[in-house]
């Protein structure tokens, strides 16, 4: 008796398979109008909006200056940048500045704070700067970079840099790099 009630419901699966296989339903409404507004839409979101970031320069006695950006992201969030920068020294043996900065930024699905500051030297012949900066919440990191240029004799040139790179809880990185070069 058992068997027959299983053959039976295997009959009923098998068929109603096959019935469900060819079955098409039919829509009784129309979404073309749907599709449309739809397909418009998806256009508007993906076309480039220009950006209107809005930059500004405030200078601060002789030496400074207070420099400031507040724009939009391209996902949708804004940013703030301000900064304040000052020049140490600023005559025929160089020139040394540094200079403050933070920025903000308002994101739809999180915030963040960046904050940092920067030495840096110039002369003609050569450069190097120091930043340490950290995110807020996040990893600090220092960045050395420095190199030169110089001419040691007539129609020759030898450059020269390097960088360290400093990522709290991950492996520093370094490099560098020199080239002398002779032309004949």
């Amino acid at each position: 008796m058992k068997f027959i009630y299983v053959f039976a419901a295997l009959l009923v699966a098998v068929a109603a398979q096959e019935y469900y296989e060819n079955y098409e339903p039919q829509s009784f409404v129309d979404n073309s109008e749907y599709q449309y507004r739809l397909d418009q839409l998806r256009k508007q979101r993906d076309r480039k909006r220009p950006r209107r970031d809005v930059t500004g320069s405030i200078p601060i006695g002789q030496d400074g200056k207070l420099i400031g950006t507040l724009g939009s992201t391209a996902r949708g969030g804004l940013f703030g940048q301000g900064g304040y920068e000052h020049n140490i020294i600023n005559d025929d043996r160089g020139r040394l500045a540094a200079q403050a900065y933070g920025t903000r930024v308002l994101g739809p699905t999180r915030d963040s704070t960046h904050l940092g500051s920067k030495l840096t030297w110039q002369d003609s012949n050569s450069m190097a700067s120091i930043d340490a900066s950290k995110r807020l919440g996040g990893r600090a990191r220092v960045d050395v970079d420095a190199g030169g240029r110089w001419e040691p004799f007539k129609n020759s040139e030898l450059t020269a840099g390097g960088y360290y790179s400093h990522r709290e809880g991950r492996p520093s990185d370094y490099g560098g790099r020199a080239n002398f070069e002779y032309r004949f």
